[in-house]
């Protein structure tokens, strides 16, 4: 979930997701969220600094948070196909480094 001092100082943050589909990050509308546009919230709100967040911080937010507001069934069937293949997952969902 995004932290909220993320979602403070990043508007934008609360409405992303992320998409366990086609395995990408998506805004409000449904337009992808790429690297880039991840990494440009650190730089255009000067508070993400003060939360801490970058492109990896909010990576992880927008993952967790995602998951916490799926469905219990929904949520069982990625929390599964990420036990199964954790390295796919990672490598192929755009999510590499975001982890400790």
């Amino acid at each position: 979930m995004p932290t909220a001092s993320s979602a403070l100082y990043v508007p934008e943050v609360r409405n992303a997701r992320y998409d366990f589909e086609s395995k990408t990050f998506r805004d409000a509308a449904g337009g992808q969220l790429l690297d880039e546009d991840l990494a440009e919230w650190s730089f255009e709100h000067p508070g993400s600094r003060k939360a801490g967040a970058g492109l990896a911080t909010f990576k992880r937010g927008l993952l967790v948070g995602t998951l916490l507001r799926q469905e219990g069934g929904s949520r069982l069937a990625v929390l599964e196909q990420i036990l199964r293949e954790p390295r796919e997952f990672v490598e192929n969902g755009h999510l590499t480094g975001i982890f400790y």
